[in-house]
């Protein structure tokens, strides 16, 4: 639908988006994302390891900890200091996902000196993400340890998870949004993309991530069980490659789908990416 100028200034902009009647292709859109890993997938897992080496730092730190405090206390403190390149990391696999979605090819160290400045804007941001999810989250924690009654305990456990599913959806956008646009509105530009495609989002958000958190989950609870020490070893070993191979699926999904909400605002003549990118570009010659 086209909007022209007497229109644009009686239809508010979720109104417009609403009215588009253009929904996302979940199949598209999941090709997309799958398409993204496979051109990009040297650089993926380069930045994924860097993701995980402030994890493995303090999974170390809790084992050390029984043989000497002092090298606990230093191999902690080295963790701490390095989820800098942590958040890097991760800022590095939008930025890369982006640069592939437009037909760009980045080697890792260009993609990740463009997330200079951008570890500070990443922790930021996924903390409010977080503090928005924490409430549902404790809620079914809470359930599962404490509800003994099968029955009560899953349906708490439903229940709770219908406010974390929506809030994880509806603000899922922000993230990609703070990265490549730099902007203070994430949250509320995330609720007005996702608005009218919410249901797509969140299945895409499912298949792509749901399916691999809940095979992490199956990992964490077989390598709990009572195996053997070689057995053990090898399981835990599994677990990291799965988790170095799929970690950047978690940046990819939302970006692709950032993306794709992104081009529909600016098909309807909404400020879109692009726009942001000029405005900045004329800011800078002026």
């Amino acid at each position: 639908m086209n909007y022209d100028n007497e229109n644009k200034g009686t239809f508010s902009d979720e109104e417009q988006l609403l009215n588009t009647g253009q929904k996302l292709k979940i199949g598209t859109v999941l090709k997309q994302i799958i398409f993204a890993y496979r051109a990009g997938w040297r650089q993926f897992l380069v930045l994924s390891l860097l993701t995980i080496i402030s994890l493995l730092g303090m999974a170390a730190t809790e084992v050390i900890v029984f043989y000497s405090l002092p090298a606990a206390i230093i191999l902690f403190l080295l963790s701490l200091a390095s989820l800098y390149y942590l958040f890097r990391a991760n800022a590095g696999i939008i930025l890369l996902t982006r640069d592939l979605f437009e037909g760009r090819k980045r080697t890792v160290k260009e993609s990740y000196h463009q997330t200079k400045g951008l570890a500070g804007t990443y922790f930021a941001v996924s903390l409010l993400y977080g503090l928005i999810l924490i409430l549902p989250a404790i809620g079914i924690g809470i359930s599962y340890e404490l509800i003994h009654n099968t029955a009560i305990k899953y349906g708490v456990i439903v229940l709770l998870a219908i406010p974390l599913v929506f809030l994880a959806a509806r603000y899922s956008m922000a993230i990609p949004e703070a990265i490549l646009l730099g902007t203070n509105r994430e949250f509320k530009n995330s609720k007005l993309l996702v608005k009218g495609n919410f249901w797509q989002v969140l299945t895409v958000l499912i298949v792509a991530e749901g399916v691999i958190i809940l095979l992490s989950q199956s990992l964490v609870q077989v390598s709990e069980s009572n195996f053997g020490l070689a057995t053990a070893i090898l399981l835990v070993v599994i677990q990291m490659v799965f988790q170095v191979l799929t970690a950047p699926i978690y940046g990819i999904a939302p970006t692709i789908l950032y993306l794709n909400l992104n081009e529909r605002k600016q098909r309807i003549g909404l400020p879109s990416l692009n726009d942001e990118k000029l405005d900045g570009m004329e800011g800078e010659q002026k």
